[in-house]
This record gives structure tokens, sequence and C-alpha cells, in this order.
């Protein structure tokens, strides 16, 4: 499946039940997609690499959407957000639970995050890996940890779940929901 297509359907069933207003994106690149996706609501894409936002403001204009280039886990972002999520960037970044706790502490509702490396339910602990060749961190996430650094921060109802990939080199990735405590419209039977 693919993993966009299983977060807009699932952005979708949650809109419909209980109105998203404003969403931001941690490590949005150039916003493929999700800037066409989000295109009547509040949405703001968050990247470290500059010349990704630069491009993003210079070619998508909305009035309803900004771009920041920014490190979310250490400058915390202007304003919270109904929904924030992060697709296959946590796997890269230098903290994981420090992405996590930014996460929750720009939401008002929702955290959905993506691990794209695989599933690892047997990791009692993140495995962090630097790779000085690239330069980059390739992280494999620990199911358990996520789940009790998300409740710590204050989210209920934590789901981390293997969502199938099809593909034969990772056959699956971690999806992480996690819900704060709102008040809810009343939804009445009509």
């Amino acid at each position: 499946q693919d993993q966009h297509q299983c977060f807009q359907r699932w952005f979708e069933f949650i809109d419909s039940t209980d109105s998203v207003q404003s969403v931001v994106e941690i490590g949005c690149g150039l916003a493929v997609g999700y800037a066409d996706f989000f295109k009547d609501i509040r949405y703001v894409g968050v990247d470290i690499a500059p010349q990704l936002i630069d491009w993003c403001k210079s070619h998508r204009k909305n009035p309803r959407h900004d771009y920041w280039a920014d490190d979310f886990i250490v400058k915390p972002p202007r304003e919270k957000f109904d929904l924030v999520f992060s697709q296959g960037t946590i796997d890269n970044t230098h903290d994981m639970d420090a992405l996590l706790r930014a996460a929750v502490a720009a939401s008002n509702r929702w955290v959905y995050v993506t691990a794209y490396r695989g599933f690892f339910p047997e990791l009692r602990e993140h495995r962090i890996t630097w790779c000085e060749e690239q330069g980059v961190f390739y992280n494999d996430l620990s199911p358990l940890q996520a789940q009790q650094t998300l409740e710590q921060c204050g989210c209920q109802n934590v789901t981390i779940f293997p969502s199938f990939t099809g593909r034969d080199n990772v056959a699956h990735e971690t999806v992480i929901i996690g819900s704060l405590p709102h008040e809810a419209p009343l939804v009445h039977d009509r």
C-alpha cells in the first residue's frame, strides 16, 4: 500500500468526524501531494533544508499555506496545529524521541508519524546509526520506546502498527498515531 494514500484515508476519516483546520508537516521537502491535498485548510511545511523551503515559497502560492526552514526539534513552531504529521523523516533525524516530543508540543489534537525503514517490534530502544559516508542517520524505531515517549508527553490512544508496503526490500513501514485530549464536537444522529 502507498503510505501516502493510507495517511490520506485516515485523515479524511478523522476530518469527517472532527474537522481538522490546521496541519503542519515535519520534513515536507517540496510538499509534493500535500500542498494540493490540504489546499482548503491551514498547512505549514517545515524542512531543515532551506533550498527546499525557498522552492516551496516561490512555487506554491496558497494564502492558507506557509513554509518554514527550521529544525523542528531545535526550534519549536510558532503556533499549535490540529494535526502534526511526518512521513519518513524520523528515520533520519538525530533524535527520534525529540521529534516525537516536538510533534506533541506542536499539536492540540493529533500526531501521525511514519518510519520508512521497517517495523521492529523486537527493539526495546531505538537503534541509531550514523552513516559517515552519506552524512545522515539511518535509524530503526522501537515501537515500545516511541509509545512510552508519546504517553509521557500526554498522548492518549497511542497506536503503533506495521503497514504493508508491497515492496520486497521493506515489507512494512511503521505507523504511529497518537491523540491529545480535546473536546470533540457532539455528533447527532439525523
